[in-house]
């Protein structure tokens, strides 16, 4: 007596219920293909996978779309950072739309913004005190970048040593300076 699943002789999977008839000493069997057994929640199964994919590709879709949403300011914050970086844009506050962490975020970069400007505010009034005091005392200077091999040189440095703008700042350019005499205490 019971129910299972079962191979009939025919090679067809079948479900089959067997119950015992005591008075007649008896047994009654009853067998059905599970295709058609079990058709309705065969059914049942590929409409809720369907519903699954469905609802997951809906969730992803919108979760996307959110996210995109909430990190748009971040996308452009990046961008004008890369801008400023390379000089293409001048240092400028960034806009802060919502004041949520992303807002906190971008004040950040703003206040590093506004340090860097009067820092380079900074160097350029030292840079042109530096040239009127050069101009005034009638001195020169220059600086050699052992890296690239070539150097830079204050304007009074130039007017000094005969240079215009179209001599080649290398280290043979810096060596044609120097005396022949005196190349070979170097």
């Amino acid at each position: 007596e019971g129910s299972g699943v079962v191979v009939n002789p025919h090679g067809v999977e079948v479900l089959t219920s067997a119950k015992g008839v005591p008075a007649a000493n008896w047994y009654v069997a009853a067998m059905l293909p599970t295709a058609e057994a079990l058709a309705p929640v065969y059914d049942m199964q590929k409409r809720m996978l369907l519903a699954t994919l469905l609802l997951t590709l809906l969730a992803g879709l919108l979760s996307w779309w959110t996210l995109k949403r909430q990190f748009a300011p971040l996308l452009t914050t990046a961008e004008t950072l890369s801008a400023v970086s390379d000089g293409s844009q001048p240092l400028q506050a960034l806009p802060i739309d919502k004041q949520d962490e992303i807002g906190q975020l971008i004040l950040g970069f703003n206040r590093l913004l506004g340090i860097l400007g009067q820092r380079e505010a900074a160097l350029r009034d030292s840079e042109r005190s530096l040239k009127e005091s050069q101009a005034i005392g009638g001195l020169g200077s220059y600086a050699f970048n052992v890296t690239s091999g070539f150097w830079t040189s204050s304007d009074v440095f130039d007017r000094i040593f005969g240079i215009d703008e179209t001599y080649v700042r290398s280290v043979e350019g810096w060596l044609a300076l120097i005396h022949p005499d005196d190349r070979t205490r170097m």
